[in-house]
């Protein structure tokens, strides 16, 4: 492992313990009866998440002020690009994994519990057809809005 590749990891480290922690936690937070309004919420706790992780790998280089000292460096740039596009995107297909189990897994429970909870049934079907979408969407413009403003938060409530 390159050290460009450990260094991307240590910058990405928090921000996917906190994307994790977001995509599996608000799943299990709420009763079976009181499950069907905070689907919603559910969903932007991990679209949240996805965003951080998505704005970490150009944001921190750029609030720490080591992008220009990166870019200086003699490496090419599109090894740079490859090195922070792959490891957050292995971060990203663990994150989608986390979140898929554990709705899953959730799914389950409720019905186990009887027929009447089978209503629930649509937002884990619809979860599964659309939220496999959110990290592409949100990784392309978290990516593209940090390096367009050149701040995280900026980048954040622009690409929100």
């Amino acid at each position: 492992m390159s050290a460009l590749v450990r260094k991307e990891i240590r910058l990405l480290l928090p921000f996917w313990c906190g994307a994790m922690l977001l995509a599996i936690v608000p799943v299990w937070l709420f009763s079976n009866e009181s499950f069907n309004r905070p689907m919603e919420l559910i969903s932007m706790a991990y679209g949240l998440g996805v965003l951080l992780l998505a704005l970490a790998p150009f944001g921190q280089e750029f609030s720490l002020g080591t992008f220009s000292i990166q870019l200086a460096q003699p490496a090419s740039r599109s090894r740079l690009w490859w090195a922070k596009l792959g490891v957050v995107s292995i971060a990203l297909l663990l994150v989608l994994a986390a979140w898929l189990i554990s709705c899953l897994v959730r799914r389950e429970s409720i019905m186990a519990e009887g027929p009447f909870l089978r209503g629930r049934d649509d937002f884990f079907h619809d979860a599964f057809m659309t939220d496999w979408l959110c990290p592409l969407v949100l990784l392309s413009g978290g990516l593209w809005t940090t390096l367009l403003l050149r701040q995280a938060a900026a980048a954040l409530w622009f690409t929100l």
